[in-house]
């Protein structure tokens, strides 16, 4: 009995932005679609409601002297968080592919780790790279662990309960843009590292890097540094 006109009543009153709006239709897209596969309902109503329009805003992403000042406290303070976000930085990969990494998954005489990448509408298992300059780093936390450990579980230290993603962006809130006065926030590191791969190799290499299917997120979202560079 939920008709679009609902629907779109319902999305207006809890949405207090354009974006807001525009997460939340997603996300009821996604149950509506799960409710017509079960046959719950014969049509999905929010897939006619059209998305709003946003500004796309500059990405605020770390300096050179703001990467340098946020290494050195994370190195003296807080080691286990420092090293997985050197791990995380170079390994291309998300924060949820990330944590469900395991001790079994790692093949570190060929630097490599398994991953299921799960994006779209199908899941595939990979051998991502690991580099040279991240290798000490993967040699440390597996030199940790046990048989089945989660390389990053509580404290990000190896061990047998899967932790969060949301628990890596609150920790840099509370451990760096709280406590040192940092602005960007955590995958901001993700738009840094794409592009450095951009601007050493080319922009297909760092879609091919992130698991991308083209250049197109590259393009539009992750080379921070395409204007000044053309």
């Amino acid at each position: 009995k939920v008709s679009k006109r609902v629907v779109k009543m319902i999305l207006e009153k809890i949405s207090t932005t354009c974006d807001r709006f525009n997460k939340n239709r997603s996300n009821l897209m996604i149950l509506f679609s799960e409710l017509c596969e079960a046959e719950a309902v014969d049509s999905n109503p929010v897939r006619d409601i059209k998305k709003k329009k946003l500004t796309k805003y500059l990405r605020d992403v770390l300096s050179d002297g703001e990467r340098a000042i946020v290494n050195q406290y994370l190195k003296e303070n807080y080691p286990s968080f420092h090293r997985f976000l050197h791990i995380l930085f170079h390994s291309g990969a998300r924060i949820t592919e990330l944590l469900r990494v395991k001790q079994d998954d790692l093949d570190l005489p060929n630097q490599r780790y398994n991953v299921i990448i799960k994006k779209g509408r199908n899941y595939k298992e990979v051998w991502k790279t690991i580099k040279d300059v991240a290798l000490p780093y993967w040699e440390s936390i597996i030199s940790e662990c046990s048989k089945g450990d989660f390389l990053f579980s509580k404290g990000l230290t190896p061990g047998q309960t899967e932790i969060k993603p949301y628990q890596i962006t609150k920790r840099w809130y509370r451990l760096v843009k709280k406590k040192i006065g940092i602005e960007a926030d955590f995958y901001s590191l993700k738009h840094l590292h794409t592009t450095e791969i951009v601007d050493i190799l080319s922009e297909k290499e760092a879609a091919k890097h992130n698991e991308h299917t083209s250049t197109a997120m590259v393009v539009g979202i992750y080379d921070v540094n395409r204007d000044n560079r053309r």
